[in-house]
Order: structure tokens, then sequence, then C-alpha cells
């Protein structure tokens, strides 16, 4: 069992770069890139079994990537029954054919600083592929299953930051300034409690898992298709629409919505790198300027999803005023995040959308997945919600929730994911909805 997964870790850290990568000084201004000469597999694999549901994901959430200089950013948890040994196509689909059909899971975790949510779907489509490719090999063929291997001195891909040039426009730095040093709170907007964090007592990551069923999908991705939107938009739309009716006291409500820079950088979805960034949604429950009007009790107007869109497509589509290449001018990250302890957050939640992940059902692969995950740990200064999606291609959607433990009750955490998996039935089939044409 233990060969196979090795055999195709070994593949991939050849292939990716960032695998090979530990860093040194991450907590000083100067933090750098260490290559590893070797990465002993054993410490960085950890085996399984099928009996806890997702309750290993949350406990990887908690772990911080220490023994720097010595491991890699990553670790992988393989949960249930790998294949022993690799069988020819013809052999495994007999096996399945008998019901021994080898059913496991495969989680990849990995610094931010190596990787963006597409990462992780970078990793697992790559994680099938090279199963693939082993399972159908000439059995003569020797297959590497080293326990200890050594990364390739690979080239780096760049930063986001060196990737290319980002146009900065002094109006577009001056709200930036403006929002940090003189601008008053909204005392509408609602953003959970205020940053909270102890050194004596390291944040703890809780998360739920919603998972949506392929016909639904397909149903809901029809509606989208039909009124000019986008999942993520009108996502974003309807997890304000549910906040708001938690909260009507306060009526105002951002949402941080991730974006992919790889269109501008040049970096396909098969690489492990970070190339993110981010655009806000301001939502309000009353006509307000330069907020969307959204209501927790009317029903969805998709007018609002379409300009919730347009919102998102002025900032996604254009190089110039992303708010990661800001990060460049700040000289003390440590200083910048303990100075947000005890004061506002900035947004209502967040939402990540890594899109439709090839599985292989397509193909008809001998190896294959009908359902992938994605999450991230709780950001102690971000958001209370975190919502990441992730849908297999032409399966399941996965949408995981993620908070920092203490700063929600678990049971409003239950109420809004249980609020949200219902609201994407109703509109799945055509209900509570009104202007469901015209773009």
């Amino acid at each position: 069992m233990e060969d196979v997964i090795f055999a195709v870790l070994n593949s991939l850290v050849q292939r990716h770069p960032a695998l090979g990568l530990s860093i040194a000084g991450e907590m000083t201004q100067s933090p750098s890139w260490i290559r590893l000469d070797k990465i002993d597999l054993r410490e960085v694999v950890q085996f399984k079994d099928a009996n806890e549901g997702y309750q290993f994901i949350e406990d990887m959430h908690q772990r911080t990537f220490d023994r720097n200089g010595e491991l890699p950013l990553w670790r992988v948890v393989v949960v249930g029954r790998p294949p022993q040994e690799l069988t020819s196509p013809i052999d495994q689909r007999k096996d399945e054919a008998e019901g021994e059909e080898n059913v496991f899971e495969v989680g990849f975790f990995y610094h931010h600083a190596i990787g963006d949510g597409k990462s992780g779907a970078a990793f697992h489509m790559d994680f099938l592929d090279t199963l693939n490719t082993l399972a159908g090999a000439d059995p003569a063929i020797s297959i590497l299953t080293d326990r200890v291997i050594e990364p390739p001195k690979l080239d780096l891909l760049p930063s986001v930051e060196e990737a290319r040039s980002w146009p900065l426009s002094v109006m577009f730095i001056a709200r930036q300034i403006l929002k940090e040093l003189v601008l008053p709170d909204n005392p509408l907007l609602w953003t959970g409690p205020p940053v909270q964090f102890s050194p004596d007592r390291l944040p703890k990551t809780r998360l739920l898992t919603l998972f949506v069923d392929s016909q639904t999908v397909a149903r809901l991705i029809h509606r989208c298709r039909q009124n000019g939107v986008t999942i993520t938009s009108l996502l974003s739309v309807v997890i304000a629409r549910l906040l708001a009716r938690r909260h009507p006291a306060e009526g105002v409500f951002n949402g941080t919505i991730a974006l992919s820079l790889r269109r501008f950088t040049g970096v396909d979805d098969r690489k492990i790198v970070n190339h993110v960034a981010s655009v806000t949604a301001h939502f309000a429950t009353h006509p307000k300027s330069g907020y969307l009007f959204t209501s927790g009790s009317n029903p969805l107007d998709w007018s609002v999803v379409r300009s919730c869109k347009k919102a998102i497509d002025a900032v996604a589509m254009s190089p110039a005023n992303q708010d990661t290449i800001l990060l460049r001018f700040l000289k003390d990250y440590s200083g910048w995040f303990k100075n947000r302890i005890g004061k506002r957050r900035e947004a209502s939640f967040e939402l990540s959308n890594i899109g439709a992940v090839g599985g292989g059902t397509e193909k008809g692969d001998t190896a294959r997945f009908t359902r992938i995950i994605f999450s991230q740990s709780a950001s102690v200064t971000g958001p209370p919600y975190c919502f990441c999606v992730a849908t297999v291609n032409g399966g399941d959607m996965a949408i995981a929730l993620t908070r920092q433990d203490g700063i929600l009750e678990d049971e409003a955490a239950r109420e809004v994911l249980a609020a949200l998996e219902g609201e994407i039935h109703t509109l799945a089939n055509g209900k509570n909805e009104v202007a469901h044409n015209g773009h």
C-alpha cells in the first residue's frame, strides 16, 4: 500500500519545485527559501483508517509547519485502503466488477507561501494522472518507491510580485491609506467579534462541510447561465442574504472574494504556486450608494447577482490595482498583524471558489475521484466565516466552512450552512427568485 503512495509522491516532487522547498526566517523581516537536499516521505505522510470522517482535515489545520529547513511545507494524509500494488487497468476493472474497488482519500495540506487554492487542485490532478500512468505501466519497468527522495533543482516559478508589472493608481493607493488611517468604521457593518489572539492559546480551526449532489449542481449551473452570472457571484449574494437574515440590526456586509491572477502571470492551473488576490463586494439591506442591495427576506433578485458579477469582473479582468501587490510595501508583517488584535474585522465573510476540477470520470480512467474538498485554516484577522468551494467536473460540489474556534458559536455556523444548502436547492429548482431574465 505504501509503495503506491510513495511512488506517486516521488513523481510529483520531481515535477513541482515548490514541493522541494522549506523556509528560513519565517517570522523575520527577511524570510528566504531553502532547497531541501532530501525529503523523508515517512515524515510527511500519514496513513489512517477510514473511521473518523473528515476529522483528519480539521486536525491537520491545527498543525503548524515546524522543523523549517528539514521538512517541506506540505503534508499528505491517506485515509482508507489504497491499492496494495499497481495493477493493470484490466486487472483493476476486474477487481471492481467483483466488488474489490479500492476507495481511499488523499489529503494534501500545504503552506500558503507555496500555493493558492488552485495549487491544491493541481496536486490532486497530478496525483490522479500519475496513479493512472503507473497503473498502466509495463510491470517490468522499475517504479521508484524510495522513502527518502532527492528533490530536483528545478527553476522556481516567480512570485506573484515578480511575475509581471502590476499597475497601481494613485487613487487606489490613497484609498488603502485612508482605509487604514482615516476613515471611521461603519457602525452598520457586521464583521463578528473583534480580532482575538493569545500566544498562550493558539487559534483552532473548526470545519463544517456541505456536499451538493451532481444533479443539483448541474441545475444550478444552468440557472446561472440563464441569468448571465457565475456560481461565485451567486454564492456571494446568497451568503450575504443569509447573514442579513441573522443580523438585521446591522444591515451592511462585506464579502472578500478570492481571485486567481494566473491569467495575468501566464501560469497554468496545473502548477503549484501562489498567484492570488481578492476583491471586496459590499452589500446592504437598504439602498446605499456603492453597495449591492440585498435582503434576507425578499426573493433573490438575479439583477443583484449580475451586479455582483460585474463588480468582481471589474477587478478580476485587469492586472491593475490588485490588493496582493500592496504587500510589497509592507515591511513588518508581524507588526501589521499584531496591530489588528482587538480591532474590528474588515469583512463579514470570505468566499474562495476554485471551480470545476477534472476527476478522471470523463475519461474512464482506472483511478478517478468523485469528490474533492477545498478548505483553509481560519484567518485570525480575517472574516468570521470562510467558505471554500470545489466541484468535481460533472460531479458533486463541496462547500467547506471554516472558522476560528471561540469566534462564532457552533450552532450559528451550522444554521448558516444548513440555510445555504436550502437556498442552493431552492434556486436550483427555480424557486424563490425574481428577475429571471435580462442581462
